[in-house]
């Protein structure tokens, strides 16, 4: 009997504990020697509206993102092989769900044991993109481009990136430093740092720190800092919320009831309105594939994998123009509110330094709009 006749059997009730030996026979059929049952076409059988309702991507860019990860699916000739598109499906599945694998198995009538391997290699393929999908700008042409698209939001200039963390929620990975994963929210999380374009695209990731590290020391150890710092992006800012330091390409807004002069009041307008763009993104990510709300339940390596992986189908559905995903209310939207940034000699000076860059730019360009 095979895994099927199995499936059917447990859903009519007809197999029951006096049918043990049909089970034990089943498990130790060799593995090479068991059905892979490939499921119905998903792909040709649902609408557009459905297969997008379903899989949070587009037919369009199932397809697409299909064509560039081809290469990882070996046994694709094998009649008893999943077909590389049932894979993709059961891999978005799993993203727009967040439930378990086995769930995600029924989807293309694998077992369980089999939708653990698929997603894992097609995470691995489609976080593979990384470096085609998500990346900053760094011709003068793709720059100004940039730059322009911020401009436009509320006139802020020189504006490369928004930049902010949220919380991926996970299971708690156990062992001696589990604790070390629990943010000050309570619940275990990856910390994860995002930069985007006013067209709500990811320019860099940095999923890799725990949940208990504040927003200012990821972007202390990343390398975009440095980059900033060695004058890479020729002079072009960042805005981002308190969390940060006020530097000299860091825009942090005012404190509160700080802002009293015109130009103090345009900037402060502006900037609140130029990095609403992060928030907007996290959002729209989180309700694309719920399972980052609800919790990532795999083993803690590879869970920077599916947030990257996320990311990267993320800026391919909104460069394909699919539709947004609808507002979910069972879905939290988890937002980040600051806090203070312990300090020190070295975040002091630099903080000083900026606050003279940050008064410049609201006398010298705020003040005469």
């Amino acid at each position: 009997m095979d895994l099927l006749a199995l499936t059917v059997a447990y859903n009519d009730n007809d197999l029951l504990s006096d049918d043990d030996e049909l089970i034990v026979q089943y498990l130790e059929t060799p593995f090479f020697s068991r059905r892979v049952y490939n499921g119905s076409d998903l792909y040709s059988t649902l609408r557009d509206d459905e297969f997008l309702k379903r899989f949070r991507l587009s037919k369009r860019s199932a397809t697409f993102l299909l064509d560039k990860i081809i290469h990882n699916f070996p046994n694709t000739f094998n009649r008893n092989a999943v077909s590389p598109m049932n894979q993709l499906l059961c891999t978005l599945r799993y993203y727009a769900t967040g439930s378990q694998l086995t769930a995600c198995g029924d989807v293309i009538g694998a077992h369980e044991s089999t939708a653990c391997r698929i997603l894992h290699r097609v995470t691995h393929a489609i976080a593979s993109l990384y470096s085609e999908f998500i990346k900053m700008p760094v011709t003068v042409d793709e720059q100004n481009n940039v730059v322009a698209k911020f401009y436009d939001i509320a006139k802020f200039p020189r504006c490369i990136g928004a930049i902010d963390c949220t919380h991926i929620k996970i299971l708690s990975p156990g062992g001696d430093y589990a604790e070390i994963y629990r943010n000050r929210k309570g619940y275990f999380s990856i910390n994860t740092q995002c930069i985007c374009s006013a067209n709500l695209l990811f320019l860099d990731v940095v999923a890799r720190w725990h949940g208990s590290v504040h927003d200012a020391n990821i972007w202390d150890n990343c390398a975009q800092k440095r980059n900033f710092v060695q004058g890479v992006y020729n002079e072009k800012l960042l805005v981002g919320d308190s969390g940060y330091s006020q530097t000299r390409y860091m825009m942090t807004p005012l404190p509160e009831n700080t802002p009293s002069t015109r130009g103090e009041k345009l900037y402060q307008e502006s900037q609140i309105r130029t990095r609403n763009v992060i928030e907007r993104t996290f959002g729209i990510w989180k309700r694309r594939f719920p399972i980052l709300s609800k919790g990532i339940n795999v083993k803690l390596r590879r869970v920077p994998g599916i947030i990257v992986a996320t990311a990267v189908l993320h800026n391919i559905a909104i460069l394909q123009k699919d539709s947004e995903p609808p507002t979910d209310e069972d879905i939290p939207h988890i937002h980040d509110i600051p806090i203070a940034i312990p300090t020190n000699s070295r975040t002091l000076s630099r903080s000083i330094a900026g606050n003279i860059e940050r008064t410049l730019l609201i006398n010298e360009y705020f003040a005469r709009l």
